[in-house]
């Protein structure tokens, strides 16, 4: 299964990387590079993180260390990995794999919105992956991506920290609890319990410690008080037996009963007011308002992970045990993200990999994959295994060296030894010249075998226009929700959409200017295994 000695140039491999795309991801399985093949084989407690480039075979790797790890460590992990991926359409297209390296029902896959969902349950709607991302593109919306850097930041939780300690605070006890002029927990225990040494427990918990030590006591008082009434009326009782005064006798065993039957209200009573010692705060009620969010407010992706980091606070880590921990895609969660997310699997391995290239949210975002050490104790970064790969396997070698001349920052990619046509880049000035452009990129792909093809976009918004560009001159299919299935010869989806995913030939269509950083024009063109072409607006379009 694991061929570390099979090298780029094998025959094997480069009629494997020239395939079409629809089953190119099972192949490649069987032609495990070595440097691919170390990161697969990595013991189960050195936790990975690896950056690589586009095509490198980062979703390969976590796919096959999830089987390596199954196969080796089966009686911990069985049942016991979760995977969390961008979106339905990626966890989708990589859903029948593990199946094909021999294992089924053996972890649970996820995005954040479904696990997130899952767990806290919450209330209001939740902002469609696609919504978010047309705001976060357009750029239109200022407010919402500052919100969303800010949400994505350490910041938040720190905030978020402030409010919850300024919470419990207010919780303090003010007067002892007293029951018939009993004190069964001065004040000054209470928040001795609530503060310090009962503080390592997460909120509900700790306050169920200190409830059920009230409750403990009340009961062993209420036993006392019990068993001496019982003894003072049984010595009445027998003493009025001894008299034959048996109306007496019936009148003493009546009062009895009644008198425990108050005591007992009386108790219970109690029971009730220790019940309502505390507050226990709805999590989503509670996050809305420490992070002032009006009620038509719809929660975003960055919300789910606040609404799970209180959930952590209110319940303690492990909402989701789970043993392993993979993260795909990992460059567009944030630093919060990957800090919640430990916390609430509570995981004690994780595998993690992202391409910093690769950032749909812009270079502003807070990403785990440059920041995940801020996150870690010392102790915890001892134990990853950091990894850089900069050999694409995916594209050709044309397609490569021109996406790397797209990004500002320059970084070290290259491509295997397999070379293909030329990537075209075209520059269009009105519609009619743009659809003209797209008919015949795409009429010359399929002629020249390419079985699976993408027109790529940044917007479902430029998308639909595309599509209505060109639907009466091609059969295309337009993706615009993640539930979309990806298997027509043509579709036409925005940038979002296409994360993790690849095809024969790409179109990549730009039709605003581009963004500064190269981000997503880098992430348009990546997409494409074969064939390249990169439609852009000339300044007519632009203007």
């Amino acid at each position: 299964m694991f061929d570390s000695e099979l090298n780029i140039q094998d025959e094997i491999l480069q009629m494997v990387l020239s395939g079409s795309s629809g089953t190119r991801l099972k192949e490649i399985i069987a032609t495990i590079q070595k440097d691919q093949d170390d990161v697969i084989r990595e013991p189960l407690d050195t936790n990975v993180i690896l950056n690589g480039v586009a095509g490198c075979g980062k979703t390969t790797i976590v796919l096959h260390r999830i089987a390596y790890l199954l196969y080796n460590y089966r009686q911990q992990l069985t049942n016991n990995i979760l995977i969390i991926g961008p979106n339905e359409l990626f966890m989708d297209y990589i859903s029948n794999v593990l199946p094909d390296l021999g294992e089924t029902d053996n972890s649970f896959q996820f995005t954040v919105k479904e696990l997130a969902t899952r767990l806290v349950r919450p209330k209001r709607s939740c902002m469609k992956t696609r919504d978010y991302y047309e705001r976060m593109l357009t750029g239109r919306d200022k407010s919402f991506l500052k919100d969303a850097q800010y949400k994505s930041s350490l910041d938040f939780k720190n905030d978020l920290d402030k409010a919850f300690k300024e919470f419990e605070e207010k919780q303090a006890a003010t007067e002892d609890f007293v029951f018939q002029g009993n004190v069964i927990m001065s004040a000054e225990e209470r928040n001795q319990m609530f503060f310090k040494t009962q503080l390592r427990l997460p909120y509900i918990r700790r306050c169920e410690k200190i409830k059920r030590t009230i409750r403990a006591r009340l009961r062993d008082l209420r036993n006392d008080v019990l068993r001496r009434l019982r003894t003072y009326y049984k010595e009445q009782i027998i003493a009025a037996k001894k008299k034959g005064d048996y109306y007496r006798v019936n009148a003493l065993q009546l009062e009895l009963a009644e008198n425990v039957h108050k005591y007992f209200i009386e108790v219970y009573e109690q029971i009730q007011k220790v019940r309502d010692l505390y507050i226990i705060p709805d999590a989503e009620e509670w996050y809305a308002e420490a992070s002032h969010a009006g009620k038509d407010r719809q929660w975003t992706e960055d919300d789910l992970i606040g609404l799970l980091y209180v959930k952590t606070k209110l319940e303690g880590k492990g909402c989701y045990p789970i043993r392993h921990l993979v993260i795909d895609e990992a460059q567009d969660i944030s630093m919060f993200g990957f800090y919640v997310l430990r916390q609430v699997t509570n995981a004690e391995s994780y595998t993690v990999v992202g391409d910093v290239r690769q950032k749909i949210k812009g270079t502003a975002h807070n990403s785990m994959m440059d920041n995940w050490q801020k996150v870690l104790s010392s102790a915890e970064r001892a134990k990853v295994h950091y990894r850089e790969m900069n050999l694409s396997y995916r594209s050709t070698k044309e397609i490569i060296d021109y996406a790397r001349g797209l990004l500002k920052n320059k970084t070290e990619m290259k491509a295997v030894d397999r070379s293909g046509k030329p990537v075209k880049h075209l520059v269009f000035n009105n519609p009619q010249e743009l659809a003209d452009m797209i008919v015949s990129s795409a009429k010359e792909m399929q002629e020249d075998g390419m079985e699976h093809c993408a027109i790529l976009c940044q917007t479902i918004a430029e998308a639909r226009v595309l599509n209505g560009l060109i639907k009466e001159k091609l059969d295309c299919q337009l993706i615009s929700t993640e539930h979309d299935k990806t298997d027509a010869p043509l579709v036409i989806m925005p940038v979002y959409f296409a994360k993790g995913l690849e095809f024969d030939g790409v179109i990549a269509v730009e039709a605003s200017k581009p963004k500064e950083d190269g981000l997503l024009s880098f992430i348009l063109c990546t997409r494409a295994l074969h064939e390249l072409v990169h439609i852009t607006a000339g300044e007519l379009m632009q203007s």
